[in-house]
């Protein structure tokens, strides 16, 4: 077959073209250093280069992740620490100056140092790192925050059910909560709240929103924007006062924790004034103290700061020996103001045992009488011994006093009588000798003369006891605990709400929550019972009050014996003793009024008839004040507003205002992917680590810094165990960003080796082997140089040759 000068010259290109491409690809892969850069050089190869590309990618933003959710984590722990140490500070202060020794001005500087303190944890719980908040969980949004009401709740329409909110600053419309009567639990409170108020259409239209939450015992309206600008306030409506919304805090969205300023007004107050939820506009003069607004008129106030010392001043006739031993603030939320007395008594117990008295009046013969059984105190057991006496001596009178100073009963033949008087203690009829403080023996008393026995204060049947008496206001306190705020009725639980009380007050809320039907009273008298409630039934039928009933742990606070008693309709069941008394123990607390006394035997008990003046030495703020309804009232940093509502306030309302700091933040988990469907949370929820979830550290702190200010040392020592709570809360959060540090070394490190696996197999499948390159190069060279040759002599061919092919 012949062979053309054509096909020569055609495949002369051809080679031409191969080597001139091999080289160039042996060029570029020697540039380049890499064997494949395109899906033509080798495309299975090209397949699994792009997937190693694509892991090792996803491995280094891995890697970044876990670098940065380290930093966060490590910064965390710093700023923890940081809590700690100064923890830890406060912790040195509070056991320097718990000692009794330490006095008032001593413990004012100490309250200076914590102070700062507090306004530095509040620092670092707002720390950011690339502007974004360590402990704020994922957002922090502006809310308000209402006061603690008991679930569930009824709304009724028309009469407590709706609400006008401002989100942001657009007020909603008139929400409508329920076209019924409905009994709704927190949880279904919040429900209903967080749709209605986002169903608004004036919110709707402006782009607002709200999430609502029942948090414990209270509910949280939060707007769903965030920053400084994101505000909530629940501001007028008929579901106020059931929802909690008549007081309270509101606060906005600018960071994690805020300082907040709650409001709230007295169960006790008689005028239809409300106070809206309060709100701080000045954080640097904010002192973390706590207010009370009293009304001296209808139209005037004075701003009290409750923050101060409680002063216990033994009367000047007392014979006992006690002595103080603590005095202070303990619920600020509950101070009145007012000025107390802490008055001691004895009381005595009748029974069958030792109620009986034999004895022989001077004009007849022997005869017995028997006391009632009951709780008596000395003075109406001395009248009761008396009114026995003369109803059996035919005709003779005497007289049976009790002096509390002594604690002795003397019973007197009064002059006229017919003859001595026998007292026959030593008759086996006779069982209240000891109860009376006299000895087994028979006593003659002569016409005019008096028997005294001895010191009955410690005699059998005979109690210290104490009660509170509001010298302001004239009343005896009723502190009503969850141990003994229970009454029976028909063998059904009845609950009374814990606080204090006065004697009206407390009538009030048995009668409230009896329900209709009842009438309660309180009253007091100069016979048995002295301090007494009164309840009256009016259902239509009778009604059994279980006082027996060992769940009726109301029974001796409000003077009824544990004897069941059942009413008619139109009857009363009135308390058998004095309501109010509390046994004595030494150093055991006396709470009231948000007050706390403990008093101690020292050269001995107190004595029946010992009275401790109580003072609270609050300090006035804002002097006689103007009230206007709605206008803002400004102190310390702090704003609050009150309103006419149901009627203007009344003389002695009361309204109060507690500072302190709040958790603005969500529970939200900051998370990194780590693997295929797995994440890593890299942040502590605020709410955690400082508000909870053992203990609120920074209520923790205020209540140290109010003991120190307010020179109590018995608040001091229970706020060094809250501090070892808050203490041990971060030393847990500490542990656990140790341990989520730790797994993220672990992953960092399964990351590196991926990394380098994957890089691996990359260059092996990616990168050229240099010297095979070269060599290829220096090959394809050669190879073009030998089609030179070849070439140059097929162009040396005559154009006749040429035009041949």
């Amino acid at each position: 077959m012949r062979v053309s000068e054509f096909q020569m010259f055609q495949l002369f290109l051809s080679n031409l073209q191969r080597a001139r491409y091999k080289a160039l690809q042996a060029q570029e892969q020697l540039s380049s250093g890499k064997r494949i850069l395109r899906p033509s050089d080798d495309p299975t190869t090209f397949d699994r280069i792009v997937s190693d590309k694509a892991a090792l990618a996803v491995a280094d933003q891995r890697l970044r992740n876990v670098q940065f959710g380290g930093t966060k984590l490590k910064t965390a722990d710093t700023t923890l620490g940081s809590v700690a140490t100064l923890l830890t500070r406060i912790k040195e202060l509070a056991v320097q100056f718990r000692d009794d020794t330490v006095g008032a001005s001593e413990r004012a500087t100490g309250a200076k140092e914590v102070r700062q303190i507090l306004l530095e944890l509040q620092q670092l719980a707002n720390t950011k790192l690339n502007g974004e908040s360590l402990f704020s969980g994922t957002s922090t949004h502006g809310r308000a925050t209402g006061l603690a009401i008991t679930a569930p709740v009824t709304l009724t329409n028309g009469s407590t059910d709706t609400l006008v909110v401002s989100v942001d600053g657009t007020t909603s419309g008139t929400i409508d909560l329920t076209s019924t009567t409905e009994s709704l639990t927190g949880s279904q409170l919040a429900s209903r709240l967080q749709s209605k108020i986002n169903a608004d259409a004036t919110l709707s239209a402006a782009g607002k929103s709200v999430a609502v939450t029942f948090d414990t015992d209270h509910l949280v309206v939060a707007s769903n924007s965030t920053g400084s600008s994101s505000t909530v306030e629940v501001t007028s409506g008929l579901a106020l006062s059931a929802l909690g919304f008549h007081g309270g805090s509101r606060t906005t969205g600018e960071s994690a924790f805020a300082l907040q300023a709650k409001t709230s007004a007295d169960a006790g107050n008689t005028g239809g004034a409300v106070i809206a939820q309060g709100r701080v506009i000045e954080p640097a003069a904010v002192t973390f103290d706590d207010y009370l607004v009293k009304f001296s008129s209808a139209t005037a106030f004075n701003v009290y700061n409750v923050s101060r010392p409680v002063t216990v001043t033994p009367d000047e006739d007392n014979t006992g020996g006690a002595a103080v031993s603590n005095a202070g603030v303990n619920d600020p939320s509950l101070v009145r103001g007012d000025s107390y007395e802490v008055r001691v008594q004895n009381t005595y117990t009748v029974t069958s045992s030792n109620n009986a008295l034999r004895f022989t009046p001077g004009s007849g013969a022997a005869t017995t009488i028997s006391l009632t059984a009951g709780t008596y105190t000395g003075g109406q057991l001395a009248s009761a011994l008396q009114t026995a006496m003369n109803a059996a001596s035919g005709g003779d009178t005497y007289t049976v006093s009790y002096e509390a100073s002594t604690g002795k009963f003397s019973i007197q033949n009064d002059s006229g009588n017919a003859g001595a008087l026998t007292l026959s203690f030593d008759h086996s009829a006779t069982t209240a000798e000891d109860l009376l403080g006299f000895a087994a023996s028979s006593v003659s008393v002569a016409v005019g003369s008096t028997a005294t026995g001895n010191d009955a204060t410690a005699t059998s049947g005979a109690t210290l006891q104490h009660y509170v008496y509001d010298s302001t206001v004239g009343s005896a306190i009723f502190n009503v605990t969850s141990s003994n705020n229970t009454i029976y009725r028909g063998g059904s639980a009845i609950t009374l709400a814990t606080g204090s009380y006065t004697g009206a007050e407390l009538a009030s809320e048995i009668q409230s929550k009896l329900g209709s039907g009842y009438s309660v009273a309180y009253g007091t008298a100069s016979t048995k019972p002295a301090r007494s409630f009164t309840i009256t039934n009016s259902t239509g039928g009778a009604v059994t009050f279980n006082w027996s009933n060992s769940g009726a742990t109301a029974a001796s606070l409000l003077g009824f014996d544990a004897t069941d008693s059942t009413v008619a309709n139109g009857g009363t069941d009135v308390s058998d003793f004095d309501a109010g008394n509390v046994t004595y123990e030494s150093d055991a607390n006396i709470d009231f009024d948000g007050l706390r006394v403990a008093l101690r035997t020292a050269g001995g008990a107190p004595h029946d008839g010992d009275v401790f003046a109580v003072g609270h030495n609050v300090e006035t703020v804002l002097a006689n004040q103007t009230y206007a309804s709605g206008g803002s009232i400004d102190f310390k940093g702090l704003r609050i507003s009150i309103k006419t509502n149901t009627g203007a306030p009344a003389s002695g309302d009361i309204f109060r205002v507690q500072s302190g700091v709040q958790y603005q933040g969500n529970e939200g988990l900051q998370a990194i992917e780590v693997r295929d469907n797995q994440t890593l949370k890299t942040n502590l929820p605020g709410n955690q680590v400082f508000s909870g979830a053992t203990i609120d550290l920074f209520a923790a702190v205020k209540s140290i810094t109010a003991a120190l200010n307010g020179n109590f040392g018995g608040g001091i020592g229970q706020g060094l165990d809250d501090l070892d709570s808050a203490i041990q809360q971060v030393s847990e959060a500490r542990g656990e960003i140790g341990a989520l540090t730790n797994r993220l070394d672990t992953i960092e490190g399964s990351l590196q080796d991926i990394k380098e696996l994957v890089s691996g197999a990359l260059k092996e499948n990616q990168d050229a082997d240099l010297v095979q390159v070269i060599s290829e190069l220096s090959e394809q060279q050669y190879a073009l140089q030998a089609i030179a040759q070849a070439g140059s002599r097929i162009f040396e061919s005559s154009l006749l040759n040429f035009l041949k092919l």
